[in-house]
């Protein structure tokens, strides 16, 4: 009889288990040190007088908006205000983490971030999307000619506070009015109370003469003819 030789199982060889190399270290995300309401207060105190100034022109507060983003490679706040009703852009400010230092993140910041400006209405809207306030002043005063009748801020808020003094019922008094030089010489008031907003005038520097802006709003109650009005002290041998 043939001899059966017993078959010997393979035993089962383990795979290996592969060893991946060691990897970079994730670099750690820095988290702001400012808040996204930090840095939006900080920037909308760089276009508050203005808002405030097109709110007067319009005889409308201007509701704004505040869209920030923060930029983690710069480490710095990018912070968009519109108004509210989305016809107004006030700029993209950018605002620095570390610091706080806030600068000027386009063109529309840049004509804005001036106190030598009044902001007014916009001229023009843009189609679809939110429009600059008009820049009535820019650049620094121009020097005032030695023959002009108004030659100082003073004298044209004076020259308004006259033109409509006897426009209201509650007489304005002459500290609601803020004068402020064009580049051309000639002169922009301003002139608000906390219960009343009178506009903005123009002022000829040379003749006196007034203009109110087509933006202003106009008295609730003409009484042009009654009452007293004040007069205006001009430089000695002019007027």
């Amino acid at each position: 009889m043939p001899t059966r030789v017993p078959v010997v199982q393979p035993t089962a060889v383990a795979a290996a288990t592969p060893v991946l190399p060691p990897g970079p270290t994730p670099t750690p995300v820095p988290e702001p040190l400012f808040t996204a309401e930090n840095a939006e207060n900080l920037a909308f105190d760089h276009i508050r007088d203005c808002a405030d100034q097109v709110s007067v022109a319009r005889a409308i507060p201007v509701d704004t908006v505040l869209n920030s983003v923060f930029d983690y490679s710069a480490l710095e706040w990018q912070v968009t205000i519109s108004s509210k009703d989305k016809t107004l852009n006030f700029g993209t400010w950018l605002v620095d983490d570390n610091t706080g230092g806030v600068t000027q993140g386009n063109a529309i910041a840049s004509s804005i971030d001036s106190p030598s400006i009044i902001c007014g209405v916009p001229v023009a809207h843009i189609s679809g999307a939110p429009t600059p306030p008009h820049i009535i002043l820019q650049g620094p005063p121009a020097l005032v000619e030695p023959d002009a009748l108004v030659q100082t801020a003073e004298q044209s808020e004076l020259v308004v506070w006259v033109s409509v003094y006897n426009c209201y019922d509650h007489f304005p008094d002459l500290t609601s009015f803020i004068g402020r030089q064009d580049e051309s010489g000639n002169w922009v008031v301003e002139g608000r109370s906390p219960i009343t907003q009178y506009g903005l005038w123009r002022v000829n520097a040379t003749t006196g003469q007034t203009q109110r802006s087509r933006w202003s709003p106009q008295p609730s109650k003409q009484r042009f003819g009654f009452g007293l009005q004040p007069t205006i002290a001009l430089p000695p041998g002019q007027g």
